[in-house]
Parts: structure tokens; C-alpha cells; sequence
């Protein structure tokens, strides 16, 4: 298979390359390089990205639903919009039902990126931008989440069960029904004292004025670091 010129293949070399509004739906990439690859607009609908490097891909308005991304390598990559795409109609990037478990999604900037129903199990999500993002009925077992900015995000019936959540913030999220069982949200090495915590009141309160109704806690350790019963 070929597209703009490019084989489209397992383990293929399209580092750097320019893929925006490529139809490669069902494409099998599992391996490829795609390190800094422009993929906006594209279609990767059922693509199999398992096991792929996207460190730094551009991927605004991308459509990823139902692709499976297992292991891949999403460090820093950035699905909003990017220059140039802002004369196209507004659309987030759309990762509904996609398989991400155990992808690597460090500094990502998800942004209002749909991620309904997406399988997140075990991922490495430090620091991430997800602000506004849609998780609803999301599998988050077990994934680390430090510093990640849930700040409106939808995680409504999210599974959040044993995931690291030191630092993150859910400032106005919407968690109802969700499960955060045995979650963390204590960093042990690194917990700062009362008058640190006074003087930065967020370090404390990462679920200020969030939708708690009906959250699963009982284990979940607490930014205090009391277990909740």
C-alpha cells in the first residue's frame, strides 16, 4: 500500500514525513517510525499503530478511533490544533474505543481529544495535557498519571483503579461513577510539608470543585495520605 508516495507497511520508516489528510484506515503500521511525522486530518480509523514511535507527531483533528496503539511511543506528541490547521472547521482529535495500554503518552497534549471508552491500562500519561478531554466509561487501571491536568476533562464511569495520581488536577471534572479504588494520589518520596501545602493550597485540593458523586474511594490514598474507608 501506498500513499503520497510512501509505503505504508510494518515498521516503516515515515519519520518526518508529511501524511496530513492521508486516508490510512486499517493501515497496518505496527513498529513504524513516524518520529515527528505530520498526520493531521489523517484517518488511522482500525489503523494498527502497536508498538509504533509518534514521539513529537503532529496529530490535530486525527481520527484514531478503534486503532490499536499498544506500546506505542506518543511521548510529546500534540493531537490540537497546529498552525496551519486553524482554517479548518474545529474538531479535536478522536481516539474513541482506541487501544492505548501501555502506550507512553508522557508531555502528550490531548487537549479536548475524545477518548470515550478508550483502553488507557497501564499507560504512562506524566504530565499530559488533558484538559476538557472526554473519558468517559475510560480503562485507567493502573496507568500513571502524575501531574496530568484532568481540569474539566468527562470521566464519568472512568476506571481509575491503582493508577498514580500524585499532583494531578481535577479541578471542575466531571468523575460521577467513577472508580478510583486503591488509586494514589500521595507521593511518599516527595510530599511537601504543612507550610508548603499552605502556601500552595493545589498541592492539597486536586479535586476542588470536582463531580464526586457516586466515585468508588474506599482504598484510594488520599493527598494527605489517610486511605479513604
Amino acid at each position: 500500500m501506498e500513499v503520497y508516495g510512501f509505503k505504508i507497511e510494518p515498521g516503516a520508516n515515515l519519520q518526518g514525513k508529511n501524511l496530513q489528510g492521508a486516508n490510512l484506515e486499517n493501515a497496518n503500521l505496527s513498529g513504524a517510525n513516524l518520529v515527528r511525522a505530520w498526520l493531521c486530518r489523517a484517518d488511522l480509523q482500525g489503523a494498527d499503530l502497536s508498538g509504533a514511535d509518534l514521539f513529537e507527531a503532529r496529530l490535530g483533528h486525527v481520527n484514531l478511533k478503534y486503532a490499536n496503539l499498544q506500546n506505542a511511543d506518543l511521548d510529546c506528541a500534540d493531537f490540537t490544533n497546529i498552525n496551519g490547521a486553524d482554517n479548518y472547521p474545529r474538531k479535536y482529535a478522536n481516539l474513541e474505543g482506541a487501544n492505548l495500554e501501555g502506550a507512553h503518552l508522557m508531555w502528550a497534549n490531548l487537549r479536548n481529544a475524545n477518548l470515550r471508552n478508550a483502553n488507557l491500562k497501564g499507560a504512562n500519561l506524566q504530565k499530559a495535557i488533558l484538559i476538557g478531554a472526554n473519558l468517559e466509561n475510560a480503562n485507567l487501571e493502573g496507568a500513571y498519571l502524575p501531574y496530568v491536568s484532568f481540569y474539566l476533562a468527562n470521566l464519568k464511569g472512568a476506571n481509575l483503579k491503582y493508577s498514580r495520581l500524585e499532583y494531578s488536577n481535577f479541578e471542575y471534572a466531571d468523575l460521577e461513577g467513577a472508580d478510583l479504588r486503591h488509586a494514589n494520589f500521595y507521593d511518599f518520596y516527595n510530599y511537601p510539608k504543612p507550610s508548603e501545602l499552605r502556601r500552595y493550597p493545589r498541592l492539597h485540593n486536586v479535586l476542588n470543585h470536582a463531580n464526586l458523586k457516586d466515585v468508588y474511594l474506599e482504598g484510594a490514598r488520599m493527598p494527605d495520605g489517610t486511605i479513604h474507608d
